[in-house]
């Protein structure tokens, strides 16, 4: 189980923070669209992820990009409550902390608390990278 809400549709800004840059040199293209299209970006060791009445808390030491709406791959949660690998994937942001220091979703797992290695990342759009080569690429959707 992932997310409890739709997560189909993603948006990015240049003003995220590790958002890559588009800088005019040969290959940047390239690097954003591997962020953006295949890998994502921004990721970040949560320092804590908890589950209180249906909303999920992910808690992270400095800056994240993600905003309110914005879709969120989270990974590496290996314990917690039964039904603890359904935290693993894609979350929809519905609130952020004033500090900027952690963020909320919604989610139907049990109250607690979720342990592992857990990582947060701007969740990218679902694509692979068909060809590589010199300042080249040629990217295909998984979902056409």
């Amino acid at each position: 189980m992932t997310s409890v809400v739709d997560t189909s549709v993603k948006h990015f800004t240049s003003q995220m923070t590790g958002a890559t840059t588009l800088s005019g040199t040969a290959g940047s293209l390239i690097a954003l669209l591997d962020a953006c299209l295949k890998d994502g970006f921004d990721i970040k060791t949560l320092s804590s992820l908890t589950v209180a009445g249906g909303v999920a808390t992910a808690a992270y030491t400095g800056a994240h990009s993600a905003t309110v709406d914005s879709v969120v791959l989270i990974a590496g949660v290996t314990g917690g409550p039964t039904g603890f690998a359904g935290l693993n994937g894609e979350q929809k942001i519905t609130a952020r902390a004033p500090a900027g220091n952690s963020v909320s979703f919604a989610t139907a797992l049990p109250d607690g608390t979720y342990t592992g290695t857990v990582t947060m990342k701007m969740a990218p759009l679902g694509w692979t990278k068909v060809y590589a080569g010199t300042n080249k690429a040629v990217y295909k959707s998984a979902d056409p």
